[in-house]
This record gives C-alpha cells, structure tokens and sequence, in this order.
C-alpha cells in the first residue's frame, strides 16, 4: 500500500538584533524552518527524500511551525521532530484539520531529555528518600526502551519500582515530563510497528539546516528583512538543495520562456520592496496575518472535500 508522507522539521534560529542589557547578546533577528519529506515516488515501494520547504520567520514559536507546516502543500501523516513545545503544539492544532497527524519524536532527543530528567531527580532526591536511588542500569536501558510499545512501558514500570523501593517523594518525580511526552512516545511508538520504514531520527535534517541552510543566511543575515524576497530566495536554495539548479542550460531556457510571455520584459529586481524604515522579516504581526489566512484556507479545503472541520 502507499506508504504514509514524513515531514521531518526543525529550524535555525539567527541573531542580528540589538543586544540585550543585562546579557550582553543579541536578539534573535529571525529563524529560518526547514522541512525534509520522505515520499513515495510513483511506480516505488520504497521512500525517497527531499527538502520540501525553507523558510524565512520572524520566530520560532507555534504559530510560525503551524503556518510552516501548512505551507508545504500538504498535510503530512507523519511529523518526525526533536521534543519542541512550539512544534508539539503546532500539530495538536493541525489536528483539529487532520486528526490522524502522528508525531515521532527523535529518539535521540526523547533519550537526551529523559536522561536529564533523571539526572534532575537524583541531584534533588539526596535526604528526601528512605532508601538508595540507583538508575545507571536504566539509564543506559533508555535507548533499548525505544524499540517497541511494550518496551517502553516495562522501563517506566521498573522506573516506578525502584522510585517506590527508594520512597523517592512525589515532588520530586518525573511526573510532568511523563504527562508531557509518555503517551506521545507510544503512539509513535505503536505507529512504527505498523510502518517500520518510518523515520525515526532527524539527523538527515539536521545535516541539511547544517550544510546548506546556514551557510547561505549566515554571512548577510542582518542584511535580511524583507520577508517576501527572502523566501523566494529560500524556493531557489531549496531547488539548489534538490539539484534542480544544476542544469545551466535548462535554467536558461525557463528564464528565456518567463520573458517571451512578459513581451520582452523581465521584473525588476526590486519589485518587492518594504515602505521606508520597515522590516517585514522582523515583524511578528506579519507571522500572525498570513497564519489566519492559511487557517481559513485550510478549513475551507477540509469543507470542500465534505469533511469535519
């Protein structure tokens, strides 16, 4: 059967604004999302990878991966991510458009966290406790935990047991994490076993944002405010990125066709302009008008094809 669309998504913050007083950095000026889709190319069983998007934000925050997430053309079957709030949050409110959204968190970020989580327990749990809390050996189970539902689940019991043996304090529990991320856990987990193609990292990701996407922003990222212009420059690296720039003859036969149907005329290179003084790519009122639209695009396109919205 056709094999269920991955986005996998993170983003690139960058710091061109002015410094803070009491710490001596500076603002961050913008970030920069991207998106990997792991696809299933026609007449194939297996998947193939592109980056589907890059783009330009004011932020970073829910509302920036909603709209992200929105703009790639489609709503994917499954969000592939490190444990971000403002991305976690971002797919609760796609549900509400496509309930069916499953999130598979990294397994490395889930285990990174879930380590320090217990590290925090411990350095607090000295003196409050009747016994001895011990738990290198679940520690290093972590990874080992992440392979199937049933796996996963053991490891909390045995967490339990031993923070029952050691009379670890309530308070002192991993109580909120656990209410936070161990469901999501496994449900991605059981989704996996279902579809075990399934991305489980975002190293693929990670190295794209790390090759290709900060080397472009980073050397002119204070030069950088026109949202607009910004991302049509982002479709021209994620064309690069993909390899549909490599053919100089092509690109030459696409721009001599773009001219013939102006007349002659090529637009100017500075047709999209912000008015005097005004930086769009800094201006989150900009993030949250465009996020409006596109939800009311969404809940009309989810009308059209007679489903609940």
């Amino acid at each position: 059967g056709p094999l269920p669309r991955i986005l996998i998504i993170d983003d690139l913050p960058f710091y061109a604004g002015p410094s803070r007083s009491d710490s001596g950095r500076t603002l961050m000026a913008f970030s920069v999302l991207v998106a990997t889709e792991r696809y299933q190319p026609q007449g194939s069983a297996e998947y193939a990878t592109r980056v589907r998007l890059v783009r330009a934000y004011p932020d970073h925050t829910a509302e920036a991966y909603e709209l992200f997430i929105a703009s790639c053309g489609f709503l994917p079957d499954v969000v592939v991510s490190d444990c971000s709030p403002a991305i976690t949050t971002a797919i609760k409110r796609l549900r509400k458009v496509k309930p069916d959204i499953v999130w598979v968190p990294s397994a490395f970020h889930v285990q990174k966290r879930l380590e320090l989580v217990l590290d925090k327990m411990v350095k607090r749990n000295p003196g409050k406790t009747k016994g001895t809390l011990r738990l290198e050996g679940l520690k290093d189970r972590i990874g080992a935990s992440l392979q199937t539902p049933a796996r996963w689940r053991a490891w909390w019991r045995d967490l339990d047991r031993l923070m029952d043996a050691a009379a670890v304090p309530s308070n002192v529990r991993p109580t909120v994490w656990r209410r936070m991320y161990f469901r999501p856990v496994e449900e991605a987990l059981e989704h996996i076993a279902t579809h075990p193609l399934t991305t489980r990292a975002t190293g693929g990701n990670e190295a794209t944002i790390n090759g290709d996407v900060k080397p472009f922003f980073h050397a002119r990222a204070a030069a950088f405010t026109n949202i607009e212009r910004v991302n049509r420059a982002a479709d021209l690296l994620t064309l690069s990125i993909n390899g549909r720039m490599d053919s100089r003859r092509k690109l030459v036969s696409i721009l001599q066709a773009d001219v013939e149907r102006a007349g002659g005329f090529a637009p100017s290179a500075r047709a999209v302009t912000d008015a005097l003084g005004y930086r769009s790519l800094r201006d989150k009122d900009v993030l949250a008008a465009t996020l409006a639209a596109e939800r009311q695009r969404l809940i009309g396109a989810t009308a059209d094809r007679g489903e609940p919205a």
